[in-house]
């Protein structure tokens, strides 16, 4: 059962094994460039999980474990998406995932959410945000596979369609910012 997450130098995961008093393992995958972070992990079940993180050059970086952490395989996203971010799976064959915007002057890429329905295979963008970093989706969580929220900032974008369509609105904190009871 995977229960952490190491993100120094390259994609690792740590588990406990079995059982939570087990030894902690570490597995890393040395087949693809360097990681420089893995941001996030969603696993549907004990053996079936999907990581989010970015290579050195900020190209988003997605792996997948079935077997509960073992092995990870890197699977492909399209060209399009750079930046770390966050992944959620509410099945072991659907997973939504964030990356965030990047913006170097000379080839900006929008944040997007992307979503895969056969566990990785192949991932698709179903929504495109804005160029700016004040854009970044804040994170994704998918309570079915065809119900998902995106906060982002004080807005809520969300789907009943399996992302085929996005709506949004605001939050209803979106007129100022939170403060202590009695301020």
């Amino acid at each position: 059962v995977v229960v952490g997450l190491v993100g120094v130098g390259g994609a690792a995961v740590a588990d406990a094994g079995a059982s939570s008093s087990a030894t902690w393992h570490v597995q890393v995958n040395d087949s693809r460039p360097t990681v420089s972070a893995v941001n996030s992990i969603s696993c549907a079940t004990a053996t079936r999980c999907e990581t989010i993180g970015a290579y050195v050059d900020y190209k988003t970086a997605v792996a997948g474990t079935t077997d509960g952490g073992t092995t990870w395989t890197a699977q492909p996203l399209p060209a399009t998406v750079r930046g770390s971010g966050t992944i959620t799976c509410p099945t072991a064959t659907v997973c939504f995932a964030a990356s965030d915007a990047t913006r170097n002057g000379l080839n900006d890429i929008p944040a997007k959410i992307l979503r895969t329905t056969d566990g990785g295979s192949q991932w698709a963008v179903v929504m495109t945000f804005g160029i700016s970093t004040d854009t970044n989706p804040d994170q994704v969580t998918c309570p079915s596979a065809t119900i998902c929220y995106v906060p982002q900032g004080r807005r809520l974008n969300y789907t009943t369609t399996g992302g085929a369509t996005w709506s949004d609105r605001a939050l209803p904190f979106a007129g100022r910012a939170c403060e202590p009871s009695g301020k």
